[in-house]
């Protein structure tokens, strides 16, 4: 998996290419949390990830944990049916809102 974070008026832009499973849950994990500081806003590009895994999904939990405790704010985007059938039945839908596009993320964000 790659990831590629951005900034954007204020706002990160996190885009993960690729799978997101127990071959880069560490790395992606350690991106990520070291770019969470209090009230910091952050998309969730989801448009290159093909697959996510049960090791996955416990890396989105650190990070919305991690997110709720610093006062942040993340939203997500562009996710394929397949990973949002599985946000779904996990509760996962809950944690963080969803947008078709990267565009209207942000806009929720501003």
């Amino acid at each position: 998996m790659d990831v590629k974070i951005k900034e954007q008026d204020g706002i990160s832009i996190v885009s993960l290419i690729g799978k997101l499973d127990s071959a880069s849950s560490n790395a992606v994990q350690d991106a990520i949390l070291e770019k969470i500081t209090p009230n910091a806003k952050f998309v969730f590009d989801m448009q290159g990830c093909d697959f996510v895994s049960s090791a996955g999904l416990r890396v989105l939990l650190i990070i919305a944990k991690r997110i709720k405790v610093d006062n942040a704010s993340a939203n997500m985007a562009a996710l394929s049916d397949e990973i949002m059938e599985v946000m779904k039945m996990t509760g996962f839908d809950e944690m963080f809102n969803s947008y078709s596009t990267v565009d209207e993320a942000i806009k929720s964000l501003g």
